[in-house]
């Protein structure tokens, strides 16, 4: 197959900037303009349903979608066995454990996921970012990158550090989990950091702005996590939407992989079709059935659901570092496709 030339986006300027930060940007600008703060009495009860009715289409899925482009062969599987096989054992194992020790073990547990979650939101962005300098032609140094790698992980202390300190027991869904008590010092640190790190990668990669300007979807990211963590850190219903923008970000690269993989052999409305239903109901099982099915059993509905979406998470984030390593043979990286070659008809060279 004869290599196709990179493509800025995965779909289409419009598409890409809504699904990568623009959807979240408006949604941002709506909730700082009428609530703000972490008071309940600031929190729009109406963003709760919304939260969860969009979690069936939006966060729900892209769990399953990663787990899909893992365990959708049994090639794929018996390159990654350590994190295909043996991982899920040990977080079924430490969901047991939950419940079996709910006073104990699960707050730690629960802590290792509101660790996690933040930096792997941190991650994905920062590696979206990399993504369309790649795709845009544009060199970052390693020192440039270092830089903006730092940026995105001391902007969401920034948020990280300011919630330990303020609160002195953090509380999620029926459980109640331990806090750091950090230092008074360690925000403004990590705000210095953030701007330093951020002011030196603009330094670097300024002569390219100059000699050919930087597209907007490279800067989407960076403008995104900002709002994400700094300004948006302190307006709370727009903070229960970020695991629902985090998972738009995920299924736009995901899909646009599916069809670029799979659309030529069975049609972009098919491929498409069955990688939607798929991801839709295996996230439905995962985060509605079985917390019912537990409930139904005598457990208490909402443990059972942050216990499987703190499992279920923690496991995806390691699978996240895997499956980009996947390529099919004979296809250039995924990665740097576009979903309109899946329409073009096969080159040969």
């Amino acid at each position: 197959m004869r290599e196709q030339p990179n493509d800025l986006y995965f779909v289409s300027p419009i598409v890409d900037s809504l699904f990568v930060g623009v959807a979240s940007i408006l949604c941002f600008l709506f909730y700082r303009l009428t609530s703000s703060g972490y008071s309940g009495l600031q929190l729009d009860q109406r963003v709760i349903l919304i939260a969860a009715t969009l979690a069936w289409v939006g966060s729900w899925p892209h769990f399953s979608a990663t787990a899909w482009r893992l365990y959708e062969t049994k090639e794929r599987v018996a390159r990654f066995p350590l994190t295909a096989l043996l991982l899920p054992v040990l977080f079924a194992l430490a969901a047991l454990a939950c419940f079996i020790y709910p006073v104990s073990f699960a707050p730690t547990f629960l802590k290792l996921f509101i660790l996690w979650s933040p930096w792997h939101f941190s991650l994905q962005t920062f590696g979206i970012t990399l993504i369309y300098a790649r795709r845009a032609g544009i060199d970052i140094s390693p020192a440039a990158k270092k830089a903006l790698g730092l940026f995105f992980v001391s902007s969401f202390l920034v948020q990280y550090t300011e919630v330990e300190r303020s609160m002195s027991v953090g509380f999620m869904y029926a459980l109640f989990y331990p806090q750091l008590d950090l230092p008074a010092f360690i925000t403004p640190l990590a705000s210095g950091a953030m701007y330093a790190s951020l002011a030196f990668a603009g330094w670097s990669i300024f002569p390219t702005f100059r000699s050919r300007g930087l597209p907007w979807i490279f800067l989407l990211p960076i403008l995104t996590q900002y709002l994400w963590f700094v300004h948006g850190a302190k307006v709370l219903s727009f903070q229960l939407l970020l695991p629902l923008f985090h998972g738009l970000q995920y299924l736009l690269i995901a899909w646009a992989i599916e069809i670029q993989a799979r659309g030529r052999s069975l049609g972009v409305a098919r491929a498409t079709s069955r990688w939607a239903l798929v991801n839709f109901t295996v996230g439905a099982i995962f985060f509605f059935g079985i917390p019912r099915l537990l409930a139904w059993f005598g457990f208490d509905l909402a443990f059972s659901t942050l216990v499987f979406l703190a499992a279920v998470s923690v496991h995806h984030y390691f699978v996240d570092g895997v499956i980009w390593k996947i390529r099919e043979e004979g296809q250039r990286s995924p990665l740097f496709s576009n979903v309109r070659w899946a329409w073009q008809p096969e080159e040969r060279r």
